[in-house]
């Protein structure tokens, strides 16, 4: 009886729900292991160790988004589960949710949508089937700054109540099929700055205190009547183009800062508008508006003349004066046209005879030229760089082998023939200091090791928009895939996994006994233990390891 009371005494409410978050994540949370569930990559916990944070991307969960039990996080402020395969609808229990503030689900399957989170800040649905009309409940949601539900097939008009959304700055509807004008209570919300209406069926005119915006762009609709932008314009980038709109763009030139400006496939008639009045202009298109008329230039030198003659005697000296420059031209082509092309043949025959006998220098590797990422004394960081964006095609998905917790892994191949592996950092993780912290601590860590088994960093890229660490490429892949796969499950025998537990072990070993201070790696696992041709173990992820102080 005593110990049952005793029980009862030190279990509090918090340790039961605890347990049942632990028991709801591992029901279906990919990143699952024996420690304490805030351990779990992607998982974020508060002080009391509730989970307030879920983060998952690129990995295929399943049908149903109902079926995470979501409800049993009632602290999650953060939810964020992308390119996932998820099915259904977003289930009404998340409306209970009174701490969520941050929803994301884009690139995935859902067919319907709930709007009753009344305390989100952030949400982004873009990229899913979503249809019908966009849920009138969502103008209910007053502390959304940033709502983007692009690339569905949304129909019917924009909700008028979402000139309730007074905190929004960032809209994004583009690429559904939503018809109507545009509410002028949405040209009125005074903190919005990013509209994003194109590819739909819209109607109506662009109402003009849209200037006052940053990034308008409403192209591919069925929008009509003239422009009347006001002053002051904001506007950086405008894109109106494939509309009905007509009238003359002279109210443009109030937009001084513009930087895009794209206006082709309209009626616009008058002038076209002169690029040299935009400070800050980098591209304008205004073709395929067959009303508009060229801009007129009249040439200095003829602004300059002022002489008193007849206008015979003058008509005389141009006609004789226009045809002078024609006769000298024939004459100096007679000459000089025989000479240039002769010494275009002499070019090519060298330029030919220098390709098939290069020298020395040219016959050296394209890394001697533009950097070996593997060399110190030969490297270029700005081409290495490019290099790397140029082989994945500026991280393309098709390139990417691999995701954890913070970041994703892509396979980058480059000119000389070598392969990389680049671990980038999500772009929401970039922005949280936690993940930015673990990111640094894996590059201070491992430019102090040394050691065949723990896996090679050759380098890093710290930037605002782009954070990535340049690894040595393991061709098998993690310990994990390789046991998980029923084929390669075979070739890794029983000798090949003594070998690669005792690589492990060697590792560990030198990290535990050589290294001073002593570092702890805190997460092997093996999804953290890599495998190259050779079968041979390494490890990495070393984002949560620790320097252990020696006298502690």
């Amino acid at each position: 009886m005593m110990m049952m009371m005793l029980f009862f005494i030190t279990t509090t409410p918090t340790d039961v729900n605890k347990s049942s978050e632990a028991k709801a994540l591992l029901a279906w949370w990919p990143y699952a292991n024996a420690s304490h569930h805030c351990n779990w990559k992607g998982i974020d916990c508060n002080k009391a160790g509730s989970v307030i944070g879920i983060r998952l991307y690129l990995y295929y969960l399943g049908p149903r988004l109902e079926s995470l039990n979501l409800s049993s996080f009632p602290n999650l402020v953060s939810l964020s589960i992308e390119h996932c395969g998820l099915e259904g609808s977003i289930p009404e229990h998340i409306g209970l949710l009174s701490s969520l503030t941050f929803l994301s689900v884009w690139e995935n399957l859902l067919t319907a949508s709930y709007g009753s989170m009344v305390n989100l800040r952030y949400l982004d649905l873009s990229t899913n089937k979503l249809n019908a009309s966009i849920p009138k409940e969502i103008g209910n949601l007053q502390n959304l700054t940033s709502l983007n539900l692009g690339d569905n097939n949304f129909d019917g008009p924009i909700p008028s109540n979402f000139g309730n959304l007074i905190l929004l700055e960032f809209l994004n509807l583009s690429k559904n099929s939503i018809s109507g004008h545009i509410p002028l209570d949405i040209a009125t919300l005074v903190s919005l700055n990013h509209l994003d209406l194109s590819h739909n069926s819209l109607v109506g005119p662009v109402h003009g205190n849209l200037s006052r915006l940053y990034y308008l762009d409403v192209s591919s609709n069925h929008l009509s009547s003239n422009l009347s932008f006001q002053y002051p314009c904001n506007l950086r980038h405008l894109d109106l183009s494939m509309n009905h709109m007509t009238g003359a763009l002279t109210t443009i030139l109030v937009c001084k800062d513009l930087k895009y400006l794209d206006l082709h496939s309209n009626n616009f008639v008058g002038e076209q508008i002169d690029p040299l009045k935009f400070t800050y202009l980098k591209f304008v298109n205004q073709s395929l508006n067959n009303n508009l008329t060229a801009i007129a230039r009249v040439p200095s030198s003829v602004q300059d003349i002022d002489i008193g003659l007849p206008s015979n005697v003058l008509n005389g000296q141009l006609t004789f004066k226009k045809h002078m420059p024609r006769n000298k031209l024939v004459y100096h082509l007679t000459i000089y046209l025989p000479i240039i092309l002769g010494f275009c043949f002499l070019l090519l025959l060298y330029v030919c005879y220098k390709k098939h006998n290069p020298t020395e220098k040219e016959i050296e590797p394209e890394t001697k030229k533009h950097g070996n990422v593997c060399s110190i004394l030969n490297y270029d960081g700005t081409i290495a760089y490019e290099n790397f964006i140029t082989a994945t095609e500026d991280f393309d998905l098709k390139y990417c082998i691999g995701t954890g917790g913070y970041g994703s892994v892509y396979e980058a191949k480059l000119p000389d023939g070598k392969t990389f592996a680049l671990k980038k950092l999500h772009r929401y993780e970039a922005k949280q200091p936690a993940f930015d912290q673990s990111f640094k601590n894996e590059i201070q860590v491992l430019t102090n090791l040394r050691h065949k088994n723990i896996v090679k960093l050759y380098g890093f890229c710290l930037h605002n928009k782009c954070n990535f660490l340049v690894y040595e490429y393991m061709e098998r892949g993690s310990l994990f895939c390789a046991l998980s796969n029923s084929e390669l499950a075979v070739e890794v025998d029983w000798m090949k996994r003594v070998n690669i537990i005792k690589d492990v072990a060697h590792a560990l070993a030198y990290m535990h006994h050589d290294c001073s201070p002593p570092i702890v790696h805190r997460d092997i696992s093996t999804n953290n233990i890599l495998l190259n041709s050779e079968m041979e173990g390494f490890v990495a992820d070393f984002g949560a390891a620790r320097l252990i102080d020696p006298d502690s």
